[in-house]
């Protein structure tokens, strides 16, 4: 891999989700696991009754510790996983603090955009 990126995956994307092929086919450029893992700050992980997909938004400190997976991947997939997600548009990439066996190390990450914060819930801001 050329230029590599390191990214923290927490919904649809990961393994065995409704959307990994997107990280895993070869086409688009290389994805190779690297661990499970989990945030080091708390966020708010809310699910949409429309589409029952996950997003975070960036509030930090409130809602919970989000588990995921940890990949490396090159420059094209990366650009790939940005279309895929909408970026900028619809979602924004950035990097995010996640815990990994005895390391902490800086991932990019996926956060919705916009939001308002009357659009969470009270239970995802409180916990």
């Amino acid at each position: 891999m050329a230029a590599k990126h390191i990214v923290f995956l927490y919904g649809t994307l990961k393994s065995g989700q409704s959307n990994f092929r997107v990280l895993s086919d070869p086409k688009t450029g290389l994805a190779r696991f690297l661990a499970f893992g989990q945030t080091v700050k708390r966020y708010p992980l809310v699910v949409t009754p429309q589409h029952s997909f996950p997003f975070l938004l960036p509030v930090e400190g409130k809602g919970e510790y989000v588990q995921g997976e940890v990949y490396e991947v090159s420059e094209s997939k990366l650009q790939r996983l940005d279309e895929f997600e909408g970026h900028p548009d619809f979602y924004l990439r950035e990097k995010v603090a996640v815990a990994v066996t005895s390391a902490t190390i800086t991932a990019w990450s996926i956060y919705q955009k916009p939001y308002t914060v009357g659009s969470i819930s009270s239970h995802s801001l409180n916990q």
